[in-house]
Parts: C-alpha cells; sequence; structure tokens
C-alpha cells in the first residue's frame, strides 16, 4: 500500500525526522500537535493495466500537507520531504503540483505538495 511506503520513507529520512519525528498522519492531524508536521492523503488511484490486463503496478495521486508555524519552516519541511521522495527507489513519487497556504482558523502556514506515485503490487 502506497500510503505504508511513504509514511517509511518519510520516517526513515533523516532530515525529515529531525524536523517531524513521527508526527506524519493520514488524511488529519490530532489536537494540540507540536508543529511542523505533516497529512498525507490519496486524492485517486488506479490500477496500471495494458493490453493484457493488469500489470502489477498502482499509479495513485497523493496530497502531502506541510505544516508549520512560520511560512520559511514549511518551505524548508517540503524542500526535505521533495528531497526524500525524489531518491526513494522503492516506489516513485513524481512532484506534478505545489502551492502556498494559510490556515486561518489556525494560524499556520500549509505547503501542499500532489506527487504521483507508482507502486509495483
Amino acid at each position: 500500500m502506497i500510503e505504508t511506503e511513504l509514511y517509511t520513507a518519510l520516517t526513515a529520512d533523516t532530515t525529515v525526522y529531525a524536523v517531524t519525528s513521527v508526527r506524519i498522519y493520514p488524511v488529519i492531524m490530532p489536537q494540540d500537535v507540536t508543529f511542523p508536521a505533516i497529512t498525507y492523503e490519496c486524492i485517486s488511484g488506479q490500477p496500471v493495466n495494458g493490453l493484457d490486463g493488469y500489470l502489477g503496478m498502482d499509479n495513485s495521486r497523493m496530497m502531502l500537507n506541510m505544516w508549520a508555524t512560520r511560512y520559511d519552516e514549511a518551505k524548508e519541511l517540503a524542500e526535505d520531504v521533495h528531497d526524500c521522495l525524489n531518491k526513494i527507489r522503492t516506489f516513485r513519487a513524481l512532484l506534478v503540483n505545489h502551492i502556498d497556504g494559510y490556515d486561518v482558523e489556525t494560524g499556520l502556514y500549509i505547503v501542499s505538495q500532489d506527487y504521483s506515485c507508482w507502486n509495483a503490487q
């Protein structure tokens, strides 16, 4: 499952781990989290098929959100995540989109990255 592969890659990366420890959560964050932190979610996914049927690979679009109290922290964490996922070889994660934001309710900066993830099953 790509979510497990993604979590494993991020927590195994020493640079990302130094910033977030294991504050990497699927879909939503628990309350009272220390920042910076990361959330991730699958926004779409499909099996990869050829003329002979399923090719044993899935392609999922994963959205990663880097949350921080300062804009520069969110941007630096996003760069660290991108560097981590760019060197992983157990699956491929290709950055296809990114956007910066600010959540008024929480007072947190967010950098969102959209990855096309290719994972053999």
